[in-house]
């Protein structure tokens, strides 16, 4: 029993109450701070600062009066306690025997010394003092860096007493503290040691004792059983919700030590029932256990163990919850030829088997199951295949369900169905086969034997699980990545992997709420992680996961399955069995591709512009077949090696097995001493390894996506645009354009153009051109994505005619993929192949080569046919999981990397419960059997406050209401502060002051008189007092400021105008509402840009008045500087840390013109600038090169391919016949002149082939330092050296860059004794016989102090490579490699 609770049993005197240990006592009540403070009390021989009541009841007070009900302890059987008849139990390390909340209300003990606490209990698992509330005649302080005094030093360990006591058979008397649960079985009765009924209900007598003393709070008594009505349910309390929240934000992770310290934080300010941290995590484990844990233990076929969230519990709570519910469409939707969701594309209305999609629909009260007989209100029979919606548009609000399937007819002889198929409307179904089925005259003879097949179905097979439940189909997109788990750039690799429910919208799906993390492993190779999630793809199609449906608040079941996989391009191809980008066969999509010289032929180079062979899994899983087969032959390494270069065709989770099997198959045939192999003949050795090979069961090791139902995965695993395009094709031009710059010394004028460039009305983040410039090689995403947007504006002058094309093409093509809705599918997939064949023979006249180095060009050519399988590319691009993985990092840093997928998924697992129940999300309770949710407090807590909900992954509420205006602000005044600007009358204002006295002319005003237009009849007191305001909120959201341009509409006109905002007036009353917009016009010419083949306008003098609701969006409008000759600079201040600076940076100084360019590269509200465009105006040149001339251009570059490696193979060639001759053959032959070579190929060039970060490729850093050793050899030897000719990259005498050759003249070889100084007079020719160099050549020279003597040349031809001149003209200078200097 425990000694604060002396009246417990009854009994008056402690001595006479028996002292015996009941375990559920010891977990239930013995667990306060209490307590623990009471031992070290008695410990000491100390009173203990409380009272014991004859009810049992404990209240705070000191010394038990004579008077009270119970008399006090006699001192001598306190004092007669031995340490060994109360043993001290240390406590558990993560603290969880703390109490719940601080005992702010409860009795409090005193003690004469604060060291008694930290004497008594283990210092490594001593209780957190800050969590005790000492007494009135406590200390107010603890000094916890103070030692123990002499007197309270103890040197015998508690706990070891307790257990050799046990040892000794002897039964302890008391325990005041919990143990641990790993210290001591005193978790409850087991199976061997049951307790007897007397103790059974002793214990319940304990537990009544418990709710009597302490509080009926549950965070006190343990268990956290929450009364449904609590208005914090299931949370005990708002402090313990609030905290719960905060502990499971996904973009808010704590560590423990900074979770411990937010609670001291909150405890100090006195924060009422602020829990402990050992009571949060008891609360976690509780609500994981009432929500349902979702986590499993897998092992893959090599063994590795990891973790995952089962998926099916996961989608279970988007059905349960209201949020994600009300967004979902379990149909797909044929739009018309219109597309802007996943389930608009072809895949899911035409592609899927019928089994896959939803099988049930519900109309007029009953549940209609596909291929199954039914009866419409007509009386004609009809079987459903599959259920299609029909809307006009993505956004049509009416919408269809309508049934494709079979007529039936019904004759004497049965049932007969029709082959051709038809649509139906559901609304139009009246009779279910059940109701025909259990009518026997009408059933008759059931179905001919010509429709046997139909009849074999019927019912449904899910019939059995459903029963009369809704079933409901739901597609998965899967993306698999690897990620670092670290901050620091050392690389942590993990693989995970999310999923996304496709039944919502991609506007919903693609935020971080609904993304759901799977499964990660440091361990496990990605494609054994995706075995796993199959698995849990493939329960939960066959048994269905049984959900609750808030919407229709009914029990449902779900069926799951795949529907693409969205990724990098090397996860992609591992996900398809293919051995990636490097192989001969580089696409996972097509067969395109092959040896060097196919690809370098006309034929082979030509079909890298169009789709090849699509590739089949029937066919890769026979090629893998086949490798597995010639693992088991003679020389099977090189043969399964030449299987995949021929097919391209190499699965990564087979490829150990293979490994394996060749391994053993070598060792088997391998000879000994006495040259006798293991094996007498090769049948033998091929049945071993068949028996190895069964043992390792290759078909079940096989790549799981390859036979996943509904999967084509050569088909699915879409083109995906972040790392193909921005990261791709931009990446690439971006870093040829810069080479160009540096090249041509512009990259300063690029520099002040970018820094000058106007990003109004592209909605992206102010351009950083300071870092763009000097980091060009180190961009990310959101970079390209913005410079493809500004790029033709930039470089129209600085760059040949073909890169500015190029840029050209790619702003159109990006706006294009970035595409959220497609109004008319197959217009939108013309022009977009047009334009991919546009930009892929732009790039082979720039770089011929780049499209068979870079395999992404040509993945270009397939977007077409995801994006008619798909949806807008947009909806399978990568961005939103690129983003979630920063949440994954979170979790993998703040963990202790001792199981790490475990913890990961434990702790994605409570994000989601905690997300699901704060955000009103239903929840099976066991208890009462009924599906419930939490208390309308929690609900609207999330709901009200959105600083919250943004830590969930919830988007924010745009709260940004059209018409809302902000003012316009004085300057600092002498307080530091800005003020309003007052109020003027509106003849004041910019308007009225600039049309006079006249009239306008499109329904205007005098300068005396308040427009007509301005809704000012509820305006008092100031009556036509306006505020000048410095932006409003446009129609679409957007912040419009004076001098934005904007797209809007004009009074009586239907269609839309573009202009600049010249003024925002709102009225003196109502200041923070927009009324007036003053906006000078500007009109369309007729004809496109000459150069940038862009739509061109003119400002006007006209002016139109209008109201906020007229203006639509902003849009980007770039002065025209190339008709208006915008050469100048001007100077403007920097402005940093908020201050400006006296430094100065330059920018464009446009001139005073009119004219402008409408920049229809925009991402943002590119469907407005689409509907402003005049009917009149000339369409964008979609081919820069003739579609005829397609041929030729390819051929073309075909032949500068094949002439580029020939010279290159020619070189090695050579280099490797003879080491010591350098010569012309260097490069093969005579190379294309400079003005006939591709832009982006030219040899004049200062670091080499442009390579995104200006860098020379491997080829020619290994061909350049090999020349060089070779040379230094032959120096070194003494020998003759040939004359090297300048058409490298760099310059092969070291760093140099040479523009110019030497004339012939120069190139005179001169050799002097090593001994012999250099002098003032010109050295003597030497002896040694060197043959004649060409025109265009110099000397390779190595360091002086590794040759034997030196070269000289005469001043006025070393001036031609070295940019010093002499000292003076008496010096006579030298030159050698990697000399800076002359030398007298």
């Amino acid at each position: 029993m425990c000694l604060v609770c002396p009246g417990k049993f009854g009994g008056t005197n402690l001595s006479t109450t028996p002292l015996i240990i009941k375990t559920c006592h010891m977990k239930q009540h013995c667990d306060t701070l209490k307590h623990k403070r009471a031992l070290a009390a008695l410990m000491q021989g100390g009173e203990p600062n409380f009272r014991v009541l004859s009810s049992g009841e404990v209240v705070a007070g000191g010394s038990l009066p004579p008077q009270d009900d119970v008399p006090r302890q006699p001192e001598d059987s306190l004092s007669g306690l031995t340490r060994t008849e109360a043993p001290l139990i240390e406590m558990s390390q993560d603290n969880s025997e703390e109490a719940a909340y601080v005992e702010d209300e409860g009795p409090s003990f005193g003690f004469q010394d604060d060291s008694v606490i930290t004497n008594y209990l283990s210092p490594q698992h001593s209780i957190d003092l800050h969590d005790v509330e000492i007494g009135a005649d406590t200390q107010s302080h603890l000094d916890l860096d103070s030692e123990p005094t002499e007197n309270h030093s103890r040197e015998t360990d508690l706990f070891q007493e307790y257990l050799e006591s046990l040892e000794r058979g002897e039964t302890p008397r008391t325990c005041l503290v919990e143990p641990g649960p790993d210290e001591i079985d005193v978790s409850g009765p087991s199976e061997e040691n049951e307790e007897s009924d007397d103790n059974k209900s002793d214990c319940a007598g304990e537990d009544e004792f418990i709710n009597t003393v302490l509080n009926q709070r549950s965070s006190r008594s343990g268990p956290f059983s929450v009364d449904p009505k609590c208005p914090t349910y299931p949370w005990p309390s708002s402090a313990m919700f609030l905290t719960d929240l905060l502990f499971n934000s996904p973009r808010l992770r704590f560590s423990e030590a900074q979770k411990r310290a937010i609670l001291s934080w909150a405890k100090q300010l006195h924060a009422k029932d602020v829990p402990t941290l050992g009571a949060v995590k008891q609360f976690q484990e509780h609500l994981r256990k009432t929500v349902g844990s979702p986590m499993e233990k897998s092992v893959s076929n090599d063994g590795d163990i990891f973790y995952l969230n089962d998926i099916g519990k996961a989608i279970a709570k988007d059905y349960a919850n209201p949020i994600a519910r009300a967004a979902m469409q379990h149909y797909p939707e044929y739009c018309g030829g219109k597309m802007s969701q996943v389930f608009n594309g072809t895949k899911m209305l035409v592609d899927l088997p019928d089994d896959l999609l939803t099988p049930t629909a519900r109309a007029n009260g009953r549940i209609f199951w596909v291929n199954e007989l039914l009866q419409c209100q007509s009386g004609r029979f009809f079987i459903p295949t599959r259920y299609i919606l029909h809307s006009k548009s993505p956004d049509d609000q009416d919408k269809q369900l309508v049934a494709l399937g079979h007529d039936v007819d019904q004759t004497e002889a049965g049932f007969s169905v029709r082959e051709e198929q038809t649509f139906t409307p559901v609304s139009m179904f009246s009779r279910t086969y059940d109701e025909i089925r259990n009518d026997g005259k009408e059933w008759g003879k059931g179905f001919q034997a010509s429709s046997e097949s139909y009849a074999k179905k019927m019912p449904h097979s899910f019939r059995k699980v459903a029963g009369d439940r809704m079933v409901y189909s739901v597609p998965l997109i899967i993306f698999m990545d690897d990620v670092s788990g670290n901050v620091s750039k050392q690389w942590n690799k993990h693989h995970a992997v999310y999923v996304s429910n496709a039944n919502l919208p991609r506007e919903v799906f693609e935020k971080e709420f609904f993304i759901r993390f799977v499964t990660s492993s440091p361990h496990a190779p990605p494609m054994e992680l995706m075995r796993g999630v199959q698995k849990s793809i493939d329960k939960a199609l066959a048994e269905g996961v049984l959900a609750y449906d808030c919407k229709h608040d009914e029990e449902v079941y779900l069926r799951l399955y795949d529907l693409f996989f969205p990724g990098d391009n090397p996860m992609q191809a591992e996900e398809c069995s293919h051995a990636g980008l490097n192989c001969n066969h580089f696409c996972r999509t097509c067969d395109v591709g092959g040896t060097k010289q196919h690809k370098q032929s006309d034929a082979g180079y030509g079909q890298l512009f169009k789709p090849g062979k699509m590739r089949t899994p029937d066919q890769t899983a026979a090629t893998i077949a086949e490798q597995i087969s010639l693992s088991k032959q003679s020389g099977a390494t090189d043969k399964i090696k030449k299987s995949v270069t021929a097919t391209g065709i190499s699965d990564a989770t087979i490829a150990p097995i293979l490994e394996s099997v060749t391994s053993l198959g070598k060792a088997l045939r391998r000879r000994g001493p006495d040259k006798q192999s293991s094996v007498t003949n090769a049948q033998e050795a091929e049945e071993l390894l068949q028996k190895e090979l069964d043992k390792r069961k290759t078909s079940e090791a096989i790549n799981p996506l390859l036979n996943a139902p509904g999967v084509d995965i050569h088909r699915d695993t879409p083109t995906e645009i972040l790392h193909t395009v921005l990261l791709g094709v931009v990446k690439y031009f971006w870093g040829q354009t810069v080479w160009l710059l540096k090249k041509e010394k512009k990259e300063s004028l690029f520099h002040t153009r970018l820094a000058s460039i106007d990003t109004d009305g592209l909605n992206i983040p102010k351009i950083p051109a300071d870092y763009i410039c000097k980091y060009s090689g180190s961009l990310i995403g959101k970079h390209f994505k913005s410079l493809a947007q500004v790029m033709p504006f930039l470089i129209y002058d600085l760059v040949p005619k073909s890169v500015l094309d190029a840029w050209t093409i790619i702003g159109r093509l990006v706006v294009l993929l970035w595409h959220t809705s497609i109004g008319d599918t197959e217009k939108y997939l013309n022009e977009l192949s047009t334009t991919i064949q546009d930009f892929m023979h732009i790039s082979a006249c720039c770089a011929p080569t780049i499209l068979i180095t870079k395999p992404k060009f040509h993945f270009l050519v397939h977007l077409p046919e995801y994006i008619r399988r798909f949806g807008p590319a947009i909806a399978f691009s990568t961005e939103r999981y690129e983003s979630f993985n920063s949440v994954f990092r979170l979790t993998c840093i703040h963990g202790n990397r001792q199981a790490p997928s475990r913890d990961t998924c434990m702790t994605f697992a409570m994000y989601d419960i905690i997300k699901h129940v704060a955000t009103g999300g239903f929840w099976f309770d066991q208890n009462t059997g009924q599906w419930v949710q939490a208390a309308n407090e929690i609900v609207g807590y999330v709901q009200d406050h959105p600083e919250h909900s943004r830590l969930l992954g919830l988007p924010s509420v745009n709260r940004k209401t059209p018409g809302t205006a902000r003012l316009a602000l004085t300057s600092l005044n002498e307080s530091g502060k800005r003020q309003r600007v007052p109020p003027v009358h509106w003849s004041k204002t910019l308007y009225a002051q600039s049309r006079g006295d006249s009239s306008t002319s499109q329904g205007g005003t005098s300068s005396s008189a308040i427009p007509t237009n301005l809704n000012i009849q509820n305006v008092t007191g100031n009556g036509s007092m306006f505020h000048k305001a410095h932006s409003f909120i446009a129609k679409e959201g957007d912040t419009v400021v004076v001098g934005s341009h904007v797209i809007y509409r004009r009074a009586a006109q239907v269609r839309y105008d573009i202009g600049c905002v010249l003024e925002i007036l709102s009225s003196a009353d109502v200041p923070h509402k927009a009324l007036h917009i003053t906006i000078q016009r500007f009109t369309f010419l007729r004809e496109r840009h000459p150069i940038l083949d862009l739509p061109r306008l003119d400002r006007t003098d006209n002016r139109d008045v209008t109201s906020p609701n007229d203006i639509v969006c902003a849009v980007n409008l770039q002065h025209d500087c190339i008709s208006s000759g915008c050469s100048g600079f001007r100077q403007q201040y920097i402005r940093q840390e908020r201050c400006l600076t006296d430094k100065t940076s330059s920018v464009v100084a446009h001139t005073a013109s009119n004219h402008y360019i409408l920049n229809t590269g925009s991402l943002h509200n590119y469907s407005f600038i689409q509907s402003v465009l005049p009917d009149d105006l000339p369409g964008p040149i979609f081919s820069r090169i003739p579609e005829d001339s397609f041929h030729e251009v390819r051929t073309k570059a075909a032949h500068q391919v094949r002439q580029r490696y020939q010279t290159s193979d020619a070189c090695e060639q050579e280099l490797s016949n003879d080491s010591t001759t350098l010569g012309h053959h260097l490069t093969g032959g005579e190379a294309l002149p400079d003005d006939q070579a591709p832009v982006f190929e030219r040899t004049s060039r200062s670091k080499g082939r442009g390579k995104g970060k200006g860098k020379q490729t491997v080829r020619e850093k290994e061909k350049q330092q090999r020349n060089k050793d070779l040379t230094k050899s032959s120096i070194e030897k003494g020998k003759e050296v040939e004359c090297i000719p300048s058409t490298s990259a760099v310059s092969v005498c070291g760093d140099r860059n040479v523009d110019q050759p030497l004339p012939p003249q120069a190139s005179h070889p001169i050799t002097t004794p090593a001994s012999q100084t250099p002098s003032t007079a010109t050295p003597a020719l030497p002896n040694t016989s060197v043959s004649q160099p060409s025109s265009a050549a110099y000397y390779y020279y190595a360091p002086p102090a590794q040759v034997a003597w030196s070269h000289y040349y005469p001043a006025q031809y070393v001036a031609q490579i070295n940019p010093y001149p002499p000292l003076h003209p008496g010096h006579q200078p030298y030159y050698h490699q990697g000399s800076e200097h002359y030398r007298r």
